[in-house]
């Protein structure tokens, strides 16, 4: 099964592209899937992208290719970002959403909630 290609998860996560990836990456340890997981935790944090690049001391680019799945993010971005998100590289590289700062975990579970697939209700 092929992925979409990367230049579709430039756009928002509102265009339906994060969820259609994440249907297609079984690995969460793909970069695809850090990507994914990148976008879940800026929309859980309700920043635009340039603000949280500027908050890691990050280029925008940087960033773009990080979330698109070009580029694994490196450990020592990762650092920042948990440091400034209270998220946990745990969560980012391998998809483990405990020991994150309160309430975060329930942040990203209602943005992914948003973006699911909805399943067609079925008529009897």
């Amino acid at each position: 099964m092929s992925t979409p290609p990367n230049s579709e998860l430039k756009q928002s996560v509102c265009s339906g592209n994060l969820r259609r990836e994440m249907a297609h990456s079984d690995n969460p340890l793909s970069a695809i899937s850090v990507g994914n997981r990148l976008e879940l935790l800026r929309a859980a944090m309700q920043l635009q992208d340039k603000t949280l690049a500027a908050m890691i001391h990050a280029s925008p680019q940087k960033w773009g290719n990080w979330k698109s799945g070009r580029n694994v993010i490196p450990h020592d971005f990762a650092a920042r970002l948990c440091a400034v998100t209270g998220a946990t590289t745990d969560f980012i590289y391998r998809d483990v959403r405990d020991r994150m700062a309160e309430g975060l975990a329930e942040k990203i579970a209602k943005v992914e909630a948003e973006i699911a697939p909805k399943k067609p209700v079925r008529r009897a």
